[in-house]
């Protein structure tokens, strides 16, 4: 399961490099919760943590010291003793300039001393906390039949179920096309990974080919993702 950044995160790395280039900074990031290795937090997992990693960067990338895991008040500490030049970025923003100078005021806001940064949903995901009663989201599917399965009558099957409904125009571009997509609409991720799985057993069963068909349909299993295109963090 891929977890990555939009669009925004190329200009956020673009952002860094005059900043720090040839001069000493510090760089802190808030890390995903519960693990820096973002492809094996499930969506209905994921949370900003609150939890804060950096390292002196000495100049043309060259890194020096590192600081991990810990509340934004230590990092903070850490790093103005280290540098003029700090830079925070929160898992769902762009960088902020939080040491004693600004390296670009144009581009950089300034990072507000005393603002609590706790465990929360990244910005944009919030429907990951949506219960039953609460109105239908889009969500967007991923089903990988198997190299046993006819992959053709399975995503004709997929994409003809009433429910399915046509791919949006701002939908973000998936990373893997071997899978079938198709948007559902349901209140919570449960409800959407139900239809999902009700969707991926039926078409296995009716479509299983023998011998396998070929290994390009080797993985086989179910991805849900939110319908999230004005996110921070894009999935798959």
């Amino acid at each position: 399961m891929l977890l990555r950044f939009g669009a925004k995160e190329t200009a956020r790395c673009r952002l860094s490099s005059p900043f720090v280039s040839g001069s000493i900074a510090v760089l802190l990031r808030e890390e995903a919760d519960g693990d820096d290795l973002l492809a094996r937090v499930p969506p209905p997992d994921l949370y900003a943590s609150g939890r804060f990693s950096g390292y002196v960067d000495l100049g043309e990338g060259r890194p020096g010291e590192q600081l991990g895991d810990a509340s934004i008040e230590e990092p903070l500490k850490w790093a103005r003793e280290r540098a003029e030049v700090v830079l925070i970025r929160l898992f769902d923003s762009d960088y902020y300039s939080a040491g004693s100078r600004n390296p670009d005021p144009g581009v950089l806001p300034d990072w507000e001393d005393g603002t609590v940064v706790g465990r929360r949903r990244p910005r944009g995901l919030e429907m990951l906390d949506s219960t039953d009663s609460d109105p239908p989201v889009l969500w967007d599917l991923r089903l990988y039949p198997g190299a046993a399965v006819d992959p053709n009558a399975f995503a004709a099957f997929v994409q003809q179920d009433p429910r399915a409904v046509p791919v949006p125009d701002d939908a973000t571009p998936a990373s893997d096309d071997r899978g079938v997509r198709v948007f559902v609409w349901a209140s919570t991720w449960a409800q959407a990974h139900a239809v999902a799985t009700e969707l991926f057993e039926e078409g296995r069963q009716r479509f299983c080919t023998d011998p396998p068909s070929g290994g390009w349909w080797a993985t086989v299993g179910i991805s849900v993702y939110p319908h999230a295109p004005g996110a921070a963090v894009r999935f798959g």
